[in-house]
């Protein structure tokens, strides 16, 4: 979005290096004004002109003390533990002591445990539990301490599997040779009359309506064992009862 009305006097050309670097802002006239990298686990904000009042008008407008807030807020955030991941993605956990790397384990989505990597850094620990290779929970146990602590990874989907684009013909008839199905045009032949023609077709009303019968029967049979158990005379549905 544009932000407020402010002159820049001078700036500071760049180029950008690679394709990590991302153009967060640029100038009216298309040069970079924010820019965004990584370096090793931290973050780079770059700023093609200064923050103070020297060649720009930035810090007496509205836009200035937010901008800097969550610049600083974002910096800062770099440490924080990402666990909601895709497809692919390396799992890191970042942890303070104690940690028992050796007794600490991932359990994955299928549920079978597997040891975790580690490195100590200085009152901290860093976990590393592989790439996700699955979609699912994976959890992290971290022994140490009084008791355990478990940390969650949330792995997504492909997101190509929600896609509701049609396919191909091309490819609906590559899956119909691999997977031994028959493709069917409403357009030319309605439903009906292809489950009509199906064989496996079959009424299951007639089957529901025996099983009802049989547990009316074994209910009836039921009530005459209990009963002749208590030593009562047999109930008979169709006896009539004595006359006083």
């Amino acid at each position: 979005d544009p932000i407020p009305p402010a002159t820049i006097a001078r700036y500071f050309p760049v180029v950008v290096p690679d394709s990590r670097t991302r153009i967060l802002g640029t100038y009216g006239g298309g040069e970079p004004f924010l820019l965004e990298s990584t370096f090793g686990r931290g973050r780079v904000l770059m700023l093609t002109t200064p923050l103070d009042a020297d060649w720009n008008t930035l810090p007496l407008t509205n836009f200035y003390l937010p901008f800097v807030q969550s610049a600083v807020r974002w910096l800062a955030g770099a440490t924080l533990n990402n666990r909601n991941l895709t497809l692919g993605s390396e799992m890191v956990l970042t942890v303070p002591e104690p940690v028992d790397i050796a007794r600490s384990s991932l359990q994955p989505p299928d549920g079978k445990r597997q040891p975790l990597t580690g490195t100590h850094l200085g009152g901290r620990a860093e976990m590393r539990g592989g790439i996700a290779t699955t979609a699912g929970t994976y959890q992290f146990r971290i022994k140490g301490g009084e008791k355990d602590r478990l940390f969650p990874f949330v792995i997504r989907g492909d997101a190509a599997e929600s896609d509701l684009t049609p396919l191909a013909d091309q490819k609906l008839l590559k899956l119909a040779q691999d997977l031994n199905f028959e493709l069917t045009d409403p357009a030319q032949k309605p439903l009906a009359a292809v489950l009509d023609q199906s064989a496996s077709r079959q009424e299951l009303w007639p089957m529901l309506l025996g099983a009802v019968f049989v547990l009316i029967l074994i209910e009836l049979l039921l009530v005459r064992t209990l009963t002749v158990a208590a030593g009562e005379a047999p109930w008979r549905p169709w006896s009539k009862p004595a006359a006083t």
